[in-house]
């Protein structure tokens, strides 16, 4: 043993960036080849070879190679390690960017099968493994040397720890078998975890077929990245109470079930009543501002430094694929919703319309974004029901065409927003739930007059703004309380009396602020007595405890 490690450090470095560990165990390498199983009508794809120490054998027992090697550094050893052998084309290229089916192409040799063999670099065993599940390549049959978690995870069973969104993806179109378990000492230089030989048998019929297998790998996505909540409430994220309580009596499932105790059978049922049912929910959070910042004029634009934050009220959209763009219960015809919906299919050349059900929750005219809000989720509704998979910069830019506050929206985090408000500056801060208040009056405010009457006075709010920043990665209330500003609050109290009645009457109580043009007013953690006083008081205004998002 020690002789073979000075001759790897003789021969070559290993190289972390590729993860590089060499197997020297012969045993090892003689059972992963017998695994595979090979004849001479077998076509091998062999990914990272090294320096060829499975490869001789594949080449022995084989049809013909093709093996993937990235590191162009150690290809004069592999080649001269197999230059005995004249059927294998060895291909200096990383297997994620490669044109496989176009090399099988360009190759000489007339194959029955293709079989995969591999010892894989653990950081991106999941990439490549997925990634020749859903290629159009007819694999019979893989072997993979991967991390020994791994492999357990994709061999586990339902209602076990291991059992998880992994074992679905492949055990849907594989039978996974872990064939052994490989110590860490059969590598040069020996990693620091164990690894496991495992066999996938794709089937020559799927056993459970879905009907849209987008619907079906997102179910499962969502499902086991919030793997502590219930399968109901990963649910609730995309699709209405009525279609999953409907769902739920189909399948008589638990409600408090989760998606580990669920079969890869179950989730393809599940996913093809969806896809009958489709249906898409989308919740579009509210704001308010913790600075507004109002600068000069640009273009006839006033450009700002606008510090928004979502919070927990929201407007409900719910949509269905239609021939035509219609919004439920709503003779306006020409409306953010609308216009979204136009946008979206326009740019992206949707073959086909959406039904559109708004549950309106947030107040119209209100400084808290309803509007925009529910634009911004129509951009993302339309790309999630049409499976288009844009990106958020994408969608972003589509926004900015809408309205200045719905890029905002796109992501919903805390963030500063600059020029005229649609150039996003995520703070990427953690921000603890914060309980608010909101106090609206039944009259409302002209965004373009209460702009019209501010006058611009040339005082930087920087140092405002930082120490808000500063308190909200602290969780200083205090101070947050302290540096609050809207530049907007005195021409919007100049404007409606109302508002300004209600603003003075709360500010002899309360630390009170004006989310955008208004004219809806917020309190920061206001004690439950005060709660319970003020939704008494004013009754018959729109006045909702809620909290930051």
């Amino acid at each position: 043993m020690q002789n073979k490690r000075r001759r790897f450090k003789d021969l070559v470095i290993p190289k972390k960036r590729f993860g590089q560990n060499f197997l020297i165990d012969n045993n090892v390498i003689e059972n992963i080849i017998n695994s595979a199983e090979l004849d001479k009508n077998t076509l091998v794809i062999e990914i990272g070879p090294g320096l060829g120490a499975i490869t001789r054998g594949l080449c022995e027992d084989g049809g013909f190679v093709l093996s993937y090697e990235i590191d162009y550094s150690i290809l004069p050893y592999l080649k001269e390690n197999t230059k005995e052998y004249d059927n294998i084309k060895i291909i200096n290229q990383d297997i994620l960017k490669s044109d496989i089916l176009s090399d099988i192409e360009n190759i000489d040799f007339k194959y029955d099968k293709i079989y995969v063999v591999a010892n894989l670099p653990y950081y991106i065993t999941t990439p490549i493994i997925l990634k020749l599940l859903e290629s159009k390549i007819d694999i019979k049959r893989y072997i993979f040397m991967i991390q020994l978690e791994v492999a357990n995870r994709i061999c586990g069973n339902p209602k076990t720890k291991d059992y998880n969104d992994l074992s679905i993806l492949i055990g849907y179109k594989a039978k996974a078998t872990k064939l052994f378990e490989v110590k860490n000492t059969s590598f040069f230089p020996a990693p620091k975890v164990s690894s496991a030989v495992i066999k996938l048998d794709t089937y020559e019929k799927l056993p459970y077929k879905a009907t849209n297998e987008e619907i079906f790998y997102k179910i499962i996505k969502e499902s086991f990245e919030k793997r502590r909540k219930t399968f109901y409430n990963n649910l609730n994220s995309y699709y209405d109470d009525e279609t999953i309580n409907n769902l739920y009596d189909e399948f008589k499932l638990n409600p408090n079930i989760r998606a580990e105790e669920l079969s890869i059978q179950d989730f393809v049922n599940i996913a093809n009543y969806l896809n009958e049912n489709d249906r898409l929910v989308i919740y579009a959070h509210s704001k308010i501002n913790l600075a507004l910042e109002v600068m000069d004029l640009k273009d006839n634009y006033h450009m700002v430094n606008n510090l928004m934050i979502p919070i927990t009220l929201y407007d409900k959209l719910s949509f269905e694929k239609s021939d035509e763009i219609i919004l439920l219960d709503n003779n306006i015809k020409d409306n953010i919703i609308i216009k979204a919906a136009k946008l979206f299919i326009e740019h992206f050349k949707i073959n086909g319309g959406v039904k559109i059900k708004l549950e309106k929750n947030i107040p119209i005219a209100a400084g808290l974004a309803g509007g925009s809000t529910d634009g911004a989720a129509v951009l993302k509704g339309l790309n999630k029901l049409y499976n288009v998979s844009a990106s958020s910069d994408e969608l972003k830019k589509l926004a900015e065409k809408l309205g200045s506050d719905v890029p905002f929206f796109i992501d919903e985090e805390v963030a500063l927003c600059t020029n005229r408000g649609e150039k996003i500056n995520p703070l990427n801060i953690k921000v603890k739930p914060i309980k608010l208040l909101l106090i609206k009056p039944i009259s409302s405010l002209s965004t373009k007059e209460v702009y019209e009457n501010y006058n611009y006075d040339g005082v930087s709010k920087k140092e405002k703004i930082d120490n808000i920043i500063d308190s909200l990665k602290n969780n200083d209330i205090d101070k947050l309380k302290q540096n609050i500003f809207n530049d907007l609050t005195v021409p919007a109290l100049k404007l409606n009396k109302e508002l300004k009645i209600l603003y003075n009457n709360l500010k002899k109580e309360y630390d009170v602020y004006l989310s955008g043009s208004g004219p809806t007013l917020f309190i920061i953690n206001p004690k439950d007595s005060s709660v319970k006083k003020i939704e008494e008081k004013y009754k018959d205004l729109f006045v909702y405890l809620c909290y930051t998002k």
